[in-house]
């Protein structure tokens, strides 16, 4: 069962990534379009739950941190960074774009909780509003990240499930 809520936390990192990079590059948010807005009832509570995903995936990160240093330890670099097998894809993905990658969707995932408890947008906030040219780069990176995380879903898999 433990297995199964880091799985579906990080799917919905993943999503929330996503619907940021969705809202940066073509401003639209899908959460706001299924739900009729993004400050409907449904839309907060959709926006908290992936916040509250993001702080399970963000709990993962020390072991994330470890495995860097192993990765880095480990002379023949076969291995994954993510889930220690060395039939992944994960073992060709440099551990600290790795490591960039998973924080850019926690990030985007504890924006989007920030939005659905307090309608606070950090990134928005940090540089003068959501559809400032350099908050839809950021958010557009955030999308990019999600689908990076999504490629390597199995591999991010056995890593969480471990």
């Amino acid at each position: 069962m433990i297995r199964f809520a880091k799985l579906l936390a990080f799917l919905l990192v993943i999503l929330g990534a996503l619907n940021w990079g969705l809202w940066g590059l073509l401003k639209f948010d899908i959460v706001a379009w299924a739900f009729h807005g993004n400050t409907s009832p449904a839309s907060r509570i959709i926006y908290v739950i992936i916040g509250l995903a993001g702080v399970i995936v963000l709990s993962r990160l020390p072991h994330v941190v470890k495995l860097i240093s192993h990765w880095y330890g480990n002379k023949d670099h076969q291995t994954c960074l993510a889930c220690g097998s060395t039939g992944c894809s994960g073992k060709s993905l440099n551990p600290i774009i790795r490591l960039i990658v998973y924080l850019l969707v926690v990030i985007g995932a504890l924006n989007w909780g920030l939005w659905g408890l307090f309608q606070f947008d950090v990134v928005a906030w940090l540089f003068h509003g959501n559809t400032a040219f350099i908050s839809r780069i950021i958010y557009g990176i955030i999308g990019v990240a999600g689908i990076m995380n999504l490629l390597g879903l199995g591999c991010t898999y056995r890593a969480i499930s471990k």
